[in-house]
Parts: structure tokens; C-alpha cells; sequence
């Protein structure tokens, strides 16, 4: 979703969720959207064809690939409350 506008947000929301989804429900789902995003961007097949590491190419797909490691954690941490109806309280 490109425009992130609270329109186009809460529009998308009314026709692709079967439920009203909670603020908390929609930040998350809006989250796992971007952290797809990402993923999507990070395996582009022109980025991986890099001679130097340090070069734009490099530098672009190392940064994509900050994004779903970071979201990784919250989202594990979600599932596994989800699962076990607890709060995760294992290792960082």
C-alpha cells in the first residue's frame, strides 16, 4: 500500500478484513504488510549481482532486509501470545 493516507488505510481495511479490526489488529496487520514489502524488495534479482559489497546495490538490499528481521521478533512474540495466551518471556 503506497498511499498510507488514514483514508486509503481504513478503506482498504473495510474491504479486505472480515472483521473490524481493533487500532492494535490494524497497526499489526499494517506491519506484516510492510515487513512483505520488504521481503518482496529484498530478493529483486539485480540486487544480488553485486561486485562490492559497500556499492548502492549491496547497501539497498542489506538495508530491505533490516526491516522483516526487526518485524521478525514482534511478530513471533504475537504468535506465540496468540498460541499460548501468554506473554513470550524467553531470551531477547
Amino acid at each position: 500500500m503506497l498511499d498510507r493516507s488514514f483514508e486509503n488505510v481504513e478503506r482498504f481495511f473495510m474491504l479486505n478484513a472480515k472483521r473490524i479490526l481493533t487500532p492494535a489488529e490494524k497497526v499489526d496487520a499494517l506491519k506484516l504488510l510492510e515487513m512483505q514489502r520488504h521481503a518482496q524488495l529484498m530478493f529483486t534479482s539485480c540486487g544480488w549481482f553485486f561486485d562490492e559489497i559497500t556499492g548502492l546495490e549491496a547497501t539497498q538490499i542489506l538495508q530491505l532486509l533490516t526491516g522483516p528481521c526487526i518485524w521478525q521478533k514482534h511478530l513471533l512474540r504475537k504468535i506465540w501470545q496468540c498460541l499460548c495466551g501468554e506473554t513470550f518471556t524467553g531470551p531477547e
